[in-house]
């Protein structure tokens, strides 16, 4: 299990990309973190739901929610809060929103 949960970790590129300073990220840079840090189960478009990920076009959870699951993490989706600084995790979960497909 411990195993398995160390390659979701590394596959969810947790440790691909040097920790960002959110705040002077552009859309382009948050579009490749997101690309790094979620795309790799999530998909370019959030709907692709590999490794147990959830359909990121579906959500209906509020942004505050969103910015918790990808600061501490959820299941196996693992925390980014000890690799990405906070404005980070605010633009990737405010890009996250931008790839639904329902409005909540």
């Amino acid at each position: 299990m411990a195993l398995l949960a160390g390659m979701l970790y590394v596959g969810c590129g947790a440790d691909k990309v040097a920790p960002p300073v959110g705040a002077a990220m552009n859309e382009e840079e948050v579009k490749n973190l997101y690309s790094v840090k979620c795309g790799i189960c999530h998909g370019a478009d959030g709907a692709l739901q590999y490794a147990g990920a959830k359909d990121l076009s579906m959500s209906t959870l509020p942004l505050e929610e969103v910015h918790n699951q990808i600061k501490y993490g959820k299941g196996t989706m693992p925390p980014m809060n000890k690799v990405l600084d906070d404005a980070a995790i605010a633009k990737l979960a405010a890009y996250s929103m931008t790839l639904r497909k329902v409005k909540p």
